[in-house]
């Protein structure tokens, strides 16, 4: 398995790359991991992809970080020390509030970037951050209900709820702190590089609202809609998904 190095650890990602001069990082939401992701976007043509594990999820090394702001260093540390260039960031939720910190920054490898189930602050209801405490297995059952749309594919929708299971309660409930405390809703409009959202109509954590917000407010944003997702979109609409993605690319 491949990894990068970081101050937070060794992380590990997946790779798909051949001789392209774009490179795509997927970053996945709170509690997931790279296979948060379908495996088309995974393997997009024509973009070399690297799907990335955060610290302390999946295969990677270190602890989950309890601010945005620490996932931003760490996802600009493996950027770096893969020394990519012409760089697409993909996040998801809270991988997507990662993408949005970093386009802030202007990195001079950063070249766009998609923004997918996400907003400009991502407030999260207290119940859901003491439920993860007190009850994890409780709090989880009850979020699933909340996460998909009603006609996403149920064999994505399956795996992606075993998927959110194995992982350790701790890394949840700081992930879910990191998207409490994130906030730019002041500073979307400074974002200058070509951005892409996606958004999914039966979204319930971030609602399609969210997305209207950074399409309207982030100079030039598309937004594509996805009909009937959840906030699983990209399992639940994988091939609508990877095609808004692969278009988004694939513009100069």
């Amino acid at each position: 398995m491949p990894f990068a190095e970081t101050q937070f650890g060794k992380i590990h990602f997946s790779a798909s790359s051949g001789d392209n001069p774009q490179n795509l990082v997927l970053i996945h939401g709170s509690g997931g991991n790279h296979l948060g992701w379908p495996s088309c976007a995974r393997d997009l043509p024509g973009v070399n992809v690297f799907a990335l594990d955060l610290p302390g999820h999946g295969s990677s090394e270190g602890q989950g970080q309890r601010r945005v702001e620490d996932y931003v260093r760490c996802v600009a540390q493996f950027v770096q020390n893969l020394g990519l260039l012409r760089v697409t960031l993909c996040g998801h939720s809270l991988g997507g509030a990662i993408a949005l910190a970093l386009a802030l920054e202007k990195p001079d490898w950063l070249e766009k970037i998609v923004g997918v189930g996400t907003g400009a602050k991502l407030k999260v209801n207290p119940a859901i951050l003491e439920g993860i405490e007190t009850n994890f297995e409780g709090s989880i059952g009850l979020m699933e209900q909340f996460l998909y749309g009603p006609d996403g594919d149920k064999q994505a929708i399956a795996a992606g709820q075993s998927l959110f299971k194995s992982i350790d309660p701790k890394v949840v409930l700081n992930d879910f702190l990191a998207c409490d405390r994130f906030d730019v809703m002041e500073k979307i409009s400074q974002i200058d590089i070509p951005t892409l959202i996606v958004a999914g109509t039966h979204d319930q954590l971030t609602p399609l609202k969210y997305g209207e917000y950074l399409a309207k407010n982030i100079p030039g944003a598309q937004l594509v809609v996805l009909s009937g997702a959840g906030h699983m979109m990209p399992l639940e609409k994988a091939e609508e998904f990877c095609q808004a993605l692969e278009n988004f690319i694939g513009q100069e």
